[in-house]
């Protein structure tokens, strides 16, 4: 299994993290250079916060070496963002979008930015 590879499903990425192979700092910050790779044309991430991201994804590695298992911890994860934003392309055709209220966590995850997305609140 290649952890570091964009379409990675979450299921493996978080066994890789478990069995400490990878840390969630690694993870992260190959999910960010995605970002900063495919972003300009997908618009699929419309704010950011490195700085916290990255705290978040020390203490899940901390977490993690203190023997949490909890299903998705360290996993990257993009939440819906409710502002307005521009238009989200579609990663395999960027003349069309993905529509619908959660289009950018459609094309974040189909263009290989992050391996999962939480696209809804209840």
């Amino acid at each position: 299994m290649e952890p570091l590879g964009p379409f990675a499903p979450a299921l493996e990425l978080a066994a890789a993290l478990r069995a400490r192979e990878i840390s969630a700092v690694e993870l992260l910050d190959s999910r960010l250079a995605a970002v900063d790779e495919l972003n300009p044309e997908l618009n699929a991430v419309t704010s950011r916060n490195d700085d916290e991201a990255r705290a978040i994804a020390a203490e899940a590695d901390r977490r993690l070496g203190d023997g949490d298992a909890a299903p998705f911890l360290g996993v990257p994860m993009p939440i819906k963002d409710l502002t307005p934003y521009g238009i989200s392309r579609n990663p395999w055709d960027s003349d069309r979008s993905p529509g619908g209220s959660s289009g950018g966590a459609a094309a974040a995850v189909a263009g290989g930015m992050f391996p999962i997305a939480l696209s809804g609140i209840a």
